[in-house]
């Protein structure tokens, strides 16, 4: 199912499904709703946004793309929204003085269209400053009265937003995809092998084992206490309503019976659990005649790295194919944003004072469909895999068990048990990790709808 759903978003042509460009995540955006370095757009000045890749924000909240980000402060240089600077340029054609032409981009700079460059960093398409803005308001102020130029509203520094989660997420993923690949991956790889080469020191597996049994046991028994104690300092010091410091006290009491209740079950299955510790000593054993078991962990990262590929393409494209819109974000007082931030006209995007501007992406009902399955399928792919190889792994120590020249057990029966896991188990490992597959998709739309309540 998961190579035929590739196969159908992937090769198969849909016209429900926008096409995606990841640049589109990545990339800033101008007032007019272009995209920095993509989109083919002529401004009145006579540059192309194609060549324009980075995003400057002005003092006013909206966005105008440049060609690169200024690295240094200059009071002499100016971005401008296209308009006024093809109008600056049209006067300065009647003009000789460059001096006139300052006069100019400062009374447009006081009024918020036209900014002063400033030193930023480029990251990503966007120019992000380095200076904290209340140094070049107070120099801008003096040359606003060096030149008569009255200003008409304060100066402020405002950078762009991200999207919603959805296209955020995909474009960090974007982003972080060789940390994730090489450091994330590579690191549980390495953690897996030291696992293992200490379960094979003696008598260190009971230690493990029974520690972390009683170690449960504790951290119940404490957090009941700790949460005890925090009841009665509550009703002390009368710092909460009585009904919560009812309610801290019967949780506490509930830590409790369950740490005394875990105890009870160990008590009751020890002899289980001394059990399994012997199977675990004995399959280490087996690890000892076929010793490329250690290595069937990369053999699993290897497939799930191989279906991630693909996979985060396909997501990076479906996250990039939404509708961009630029909305405007106002702040209160408090720095609080305002409940109806919007303010969007019809073909220039424009932000009223005090506002910045950032972008979004809407999304069909069909694209979100297309997400929620390939959010199903990471999770049924990757716990197939999983499944597979604990099948693999679980008939090649059986088979060790069982046999009866145990010396003449090498490499070649983990060969075999792989094979009789792919030929006949592999219904069975799909049919169970569906199972967690739906489980873990279930709780995870049950996460985000709590913390949805929660921030509403």
């Amino acid at each position: 199912m998961t190579f035929v759903g590739f196969a159908a978003m992937g090769i198969i042509e849909s016209p429900l499904l926008e096409k995606g460009d990841p640049s589109r995540l990545t990339h800033g955006f101008d007032y007019k709703g272009n995209i920095c370095g993509i989109t083919n757009y002529t401004t009145p000045t006579g540059a192309n946004i194609i060549d324009l890749p980075m995003s400057y924000v002005l003092s006013s909240g909206i966005s105008v793309c440049v060609d690169e980000c200024p690295a240094a402060s200059d009071l002499n240089q100016f971005h401008c929204k296209y308009e006024i600077e093809a109008l600056i340029k049209e006067q300065l054609e009647t003009l000789e003085s460059n001096t006139t032409a300052h006069a100019s981009y400062l009374y447009y700079s006081s009024t918020k269209q036209c900014m002063p460059h400033i030193a930023t960093r480029a990251y990503l398409g966007y120019c992000l400053p380095n200076v904290i803005g209340q140094v070049i308001s107070e120099q801008l102020q003096k040359e606003y009265a060096n030149n008569n130029v009255t200003s008409s509203s304060n100066f402020t520094i405002a950078e762009d937003e991200g999207g919603n989660f959805f296209d955020q997420t995909m474009a960090d993923f974007y982003l972080a995809r060789h940390v994730i690949l090489v450091f994330g991956i590579g690191c549980a790889v390495i953690l897996g092998f030291v696992f293992l080469m200490l379960m094979r020191v003696p008598a260190l597996l009971p230690v493990m084992v029974w520690s972390l049994i009683l170690g449960i046991s504790a951290g119940l028994g404490f957090g009941g206490y700790m949460l005890h104690e925090t009841s009665n300092r509550w009703a002390t010091e009368q710092l909460k309503e009585p009904r919560q410091i009812k309610a801290l006290y019967w949780i506490s009491i509930v830590s409790y019976c369950c740490s005394g209740l875990w105890l009870m079950i160990i008590c009751a299955i020890r002899k289980r659990i001394v059990l399994a510790i012997a199977c675990v000593k004995e399959a280490s054993f087996a690890i000892s005649r076929m010793p490329l078991i250690v290595l069937y962990p990369c053999l699993q990262v290897l497939a799930f790295v191989a279906y991630l590929i693909p996979w985060g393409i396909f997501m990076v494209y479906l996250a990039s194919s939404g509708e961009m819109r630029a909305q405007c974000m106002c702040l209160s007082d408090t720095g609080t944003p305002l409940s109806d931030p919007t303010q969007n006209a019809a073909n220039t995007l424009e932000c009223e004072d005090g506002c910045f501007q950032y972008k979004v992406f809407e999304y069909s009902k069909e694209t979100k469909y297309a997400g929620l399955y390939m959010i199903f399928s990471l999770f049924w792919t990757s716990q197939f895999i999983i499944a597979v190889g604990e099948v693999s792994v679980s008939l090649a120590i059986s088979m060790w068990y069982f046999s009866r020249n145990k010396n003449s057990v090498s490499n070649a029966m983990l060969f075999k048990a792989i094979g009789l896991a792919s030929f006949y188990h592999l219904g069975t490992c799909a049919f169970g990790s569906l199972i967690i597959g739906k489980g873990v998709f279930v709780y995870i739309e049950v996460s985000v709808l709590f913390s949805f309540t929660q921030l509403h």
